[in-house]
């Protein structure tokens, strides 16, 4: 049809002017009617419009932007073929709108968004120098946005794009955990201990933080926070977050920022209270990634116990938030134990002040005969029982103490119990919620074992079905001191430090020098422990004040006893039985008071052991558990939809190894719980 055809000529994007070949100005107003007229003509016969019109119509825009599109693809970088694709999509929505029905109209646009976008998808994405990496790594967002808005409009074409990127950003992170296990290696070539200094910096976590930080605002900002990118990102990390680093899991290196971001001392303490939760809160973002939460959780534990018990922590609130925002992502299972920590302590104090109350009737009713005897300095620690009883004895001064006597009247304070001039405190804890500690035997001085005493007597008026049992390793003590000759204070020096480091130093009120096996004799210590070899350790190479020499450093002198031939017994870190220990008294503090290095302030290799060995114990309960919890609800089950279930039911916390599955299975077989049809390989709930 000439009409027909003269028609198309002005709708066809011939050079994107509305004008005819001759160069007259198209009279849009006149066009409008001879489609209009198509489509009343259709109105009988349907064939008319679409044979004679539509058809032709997108089957000339098809050929146009084949051509067009491929000339662009062949000249253009991917910004630049991105802004022509754009603007020749708003002409074609502008000339459709102004001629063209509705239903035409998305097809004309579906025609066009395909020979350009779709087409040339691929290989504008994989362009060098200019395609979708380039622009993620130029930090392009209008370019990423203009992307988006693009692809968006076609079905399917964002899921190529998110592939991309999870490609992208997985290299990146797998770049990170290269770089962390090269300097791991290199620090390892010098010392075990190097090789943990150097994977316990928080600069690998904090890298981590700054990719998944750059990468969920580049998702929101210029993908509209879209399913298919937070999918990619999520399954981009979830392999680079769970990669070995050394000898640590990145579960771990989690735990350990958290602890560097809560304690004295730590990054935190230098931070302000918003940027300490601010830190936290993308940590937590980060964690939801990690399959080994629960690696995480015994860490986060443990290392809890130890800002709480040693007075550690520099912000309550920086605690209960994150405490809060692992409960909001894993629910109150995950974090019943750190509550219940946190809860301990606070019936710690109303417990101490029950026990001062006691106290104070006992001495008016009594002649306390069973009160410790004075001493030059008091403290307290922790100790446990089942429940665990933090238990915090006094310590005697490292200054001649007096014998025991008829005490004054006795004094209260904030802090304990205190009779003539030291205080004596105690720590209650639960056994479920505090790590396992390992019974640790030492003979207390008087002074100390009386005050221990006398918190039993007090407690077993509380309750007689629990047992305290007191953990002398987390006990703290101040001493004080009179025999450091000369310094600023004139050798009158308070002493932080342990119970055991308490102990040791309490001896040298009766002797000028000791040799190391006499010492763990004479307090009933194994001289082959880590705890024993480490209280020496911790004394005779403390450092108190910068640029001294190592005479004034060390509160104790050691000299090495006779070599034993034993590996190592030449070394420094070694200590044989019979290296003699004696009093530094040319020590000199520039304070009056001084913490000790604490023995166990980060986490030890042996406690890092013990707390896999817990994670490992706990999972074979939590699979167990899973099964009985399944095998109740269906009765009956098949051994692999058995697996599938067990597996969904404990991902959340970790994901569980099929032999694992396989093996607790078997372990309730033999227990009677679930029986099987070995016919069938279907397993049959008993109990």
């Amino acid at each position: 049809m000439l009409v027909s055809s003269s028609v198309l000529r002005v709708l066809l994007p011939v050079g994107h002017a509305l004008s005819t070949p001759s160069g007259d100005v198209v009279d849009q107003s006149l066009v409008k009617k001879v489609v209009d007229l198509f489509v009343e003509m259709g109105l009988s016969n349907t064939e008319v419009y679409s044979e004679e019109l539509e058809r032709p119509l997108l089957d000339a825009t098809a050929e146009f932007y084949q051509r067009q599109s491929a000339q662009w693809v062949e000249d253009d970088s991917f910004p630049a073929f991105m802004l022509k694709a754009e603007a020749c999509l708003a002409a074609e929505q502008a000339r459709a709108a102004a001629y063209l029905v509705p239903r035409t109209k998305e097809r004309l646009l579906r025609t066009v968004e395909h020979e350009v976008l779709v087409v040339h998808q691929q290989v504008m994405l994989d362009k060098d120098s200019s395609g979708l990496v380039t622009l993620l790594v130029n930090d392009a967002r209008e370019d990423l946005s203009r992307l988006f808005r693009l692809y968006a409009r076609v079905t399917d074409a964002l899921q190529p794009i998110a592939t991309t990127l999870k490609r992208h950003v997985h290299a990146e992170g797998m770049e990170l955990v290269r770089e962390q296990k090269a300097r791991v290696e290199a620090a390892a070539k010098t010392s075990s201990a190097a090789a943990s200094a150097v994977a316990d910096k928080p600069d690998f976590i904090q890298a981590l933080l700054a990719l998944h930080d750059r990468y969920t605002d580049l998702v929101s900002s210029c993908f509209g926070d879209h399913a298919t990118f937070a999918r990619a990102l999520k399954e981009a990390f979830e392999v680079f977050v769970n990669q070995q680093v050394g000898k640590s899991s990145t579960a771990e290196l989690f735990a350990g920022y958290c602890d560097e971001l809560l304690r004295v001392k730590g990054a935190g303490a230098r931070m302000s209270e918003s940027d300490v939760e601010e830190q936290l809160d993308k940590l937590v973002q980060l964690f939801a990634y990690l399959s080994d939460k629960d690696v995480f959780q015994e860490f986060s534990r443990k290392q809890l116990a130890k800002r709480l018990l040693m007075d550690r922590s520099h912000s309550d609130d920086a605690e209960s938030f994150l405490i809060t925002k692992l409960k909001q992502r894993c629910g109150a299972h995950f974090t019943s134990k750190l509550e219940g920590m946190i809860t301990d302590m606070t019936l710690s104090a109303d417990i101490q002040s029950a026990f001062q109350e006691w106290f104070a009737n006992r001495a008016t009713n009594t002649n306390m005969e069973d009160v410790p005897s004075p001493a030059a300095a008091g403290g307290d620690g922790a100790a446990a029982g089942a429940p665990k009883a933090a238990g915090a004895a006094p310590a005697g001064g490292a200054a001649a103490a007096p014998e025991a006597a008829v005490m004054p009247p006795v004094q209260l304070s904030s802090s304990g119990v205190r009779a003539n001039g030291h205080d004596f405190a105690v720590r209650v804890l639960t056994t479920g919620h505090w790590p396992t500690y390992a019974q640790d035997e030492i003979t207390l001085p008087p002074v100390l074992s009386r005050s221990e005493k006398l918190f039993r007597e007090y407690y077993n008026t509380r309750t007689s079905q629990r047992v305290l049992r007191f953990v002398h390793a987390l006990g703290k003590v101040w001493l004080s001191t009179t025999f450091f000759a000369g310094g600023r204070w004139g050798g009158k020096v308070e002493l932080a430090c342990s119970t055991h480091q308490a102990c040791v130093m309490m001896l040298f009120n009766d002797a000028e020098s000791l040799t190391y096996g006499k010492i763990c004799e004479m307090l009933g210590l194994d001289p082959t422990a880590d705890v024993s070899k480490g209280t020496m350790l911790s004394l005779s190479t403390i450092s108190a004040s910068g640029g001294k020499s190592r005479v004034q450093q060390s509160v104790l002198l050691r000299v090495p006893g006779p070599a034993t031939g034993a590996p190592g017994s030449t070394s420094s870190s070694f200590v044989g039985v019979n290296d003699v220990f004696s009093v530094n008294v040319k020590f000199t503090s520039m304070r009056p008071k001084l913490k000790l290095k604490p023995l166990h302030a980060k986490i030890t290799d042996a406690e890092k052991e013990a707390a896999q060995s817990t994670v490992h114990e706990d999972r074979r309960h939590a699979v167990e558990a899973a099964i009985v919890r399944v095998m109740k609800q269906h009765k009956r089950m098949p051994h692999n939809q058995l697996v599938v279930q067990v597996s969904e039911l404990l991902m959340p916390v970790f994901k569980p190894d099929p032999t694992l599955i396989r093996n607790r299975i078997d372990e309730l077989i033999s227990r009677e719980y679930i029986k099987k049809d070995t016919s069938a390989n279907v397993y049959e709930y008993l109990a």
